[in-house]
């Protein structure tokens, strides 16, 4: 076989494994991540993350930490000391390990969330998030303490809803409204 067949082969070959890998995707999101899917996957996160700015639960707001600095979120001060000498910034790839399984990307962090084993799952939510930092994320589900936006006013609640008093026995809890409270 003379070389320029050689050659010949050897870009048919080439070619054909291209075609057969399928197209290429960037580490840690595949091609196929829906930030739609991700917004109706966040509401893993909501009870512990708003996307409100400044508005910190448990967890720190998601809002800004695309390209931040694990551990730096301004105003929220309960990051593990693990996670704030970790040195990542929070990108594509390091958001998909951590969603994946947070103490095999930073051990002795506090972050008791168990994971996502899903990888589509852990891009639909990587998408997500990346869309909430550029401005285009999509609404979700439910709303709620989600997404920026009014609050209720806990002053002005119907009296039904007002707690006067928590009360815990064992592993229950016991809650008294205003409407349970007893009048004299």
């Amino acid at each position: 076989m003379t070389i320029r067949r050689h050659v010949l082969v050897l870009v048919v070959l080439a070619a054909a494994v291209g075609l057969l890998a399928g197209p290429l995707e960037s580490p840690g999101q595949p091609a196929s991540a829906d930030a739609t899917r991700g917004a109706a996957l966040y509401r893993l996160c909501a009870a512990c993350h708003s996307l409100e700015p400044g508005l910190h639960l448990s967890g720190p707001s998601l809002r800004a930490i695309w390209g931040r600095r694990a551990g730096t979120v301004d105003g929220f001060g309960r990051y593990s000391d693990a996670l704030r000498r970790a040195g990542i910034a929070w990108d594509a790839a390091t958001l998909d390990r951590w969603l994946e399984r947070p103490p095999a990307l930073v051990p002795d962090t506090t972050m008791t969330f168990p994971g996502v084993a899903d990888p589509r799952q852990r891009a639909d939510l990587v998408a997500f998030l990346q869309a909430v930092a550029e401005g285009r994320a999509p609404t979700p589900p439910g709303g709620g303490m989600m997404t920026a936006g009014r609050r209720p006013d806990l002053k002005q609640v119907e009296m039904a809803r007002r707690v006067t008093a928590i009360r815990r026995c064992g592993d229950a809890y016991h809650v008294t409204t205003d409407a349970e409270t007893p009048t004299t």
